[in-house]
């Protein structure tokens, strides 16, 4: 995973993003429960954005509750 992620993963923080992650869980090779496992945390740690003009528009529907 890239450094933004892991430094996430290990101080409790979320990266605000716009790649999902998802060919890096992929990539992890030999380990399905690791794979699992990352898959989650991206799901619940990564905050997807778009911009509208010049506005920053984090993802409206990313729950901190999960």
């Amino acid at each position: 995973f890239p450094s933004a992620t892991r430094y996430a993963q290990t101080h409790g923080a979320y990266v605000v993003t716009n790649d999902m992650y998802r060919d890096h869980v992929q990539g992890i090779v030999g380990d399905a429960a690791e794979r699992e496992r990352q898959r989650r945390w991206t799901k619940t740690h990564l905050i997807s954005y778009t911009f509208v003009g010049d506005e920053f528009l984090p993802n409206p529907n990313f729950s901190f509750e999960l």
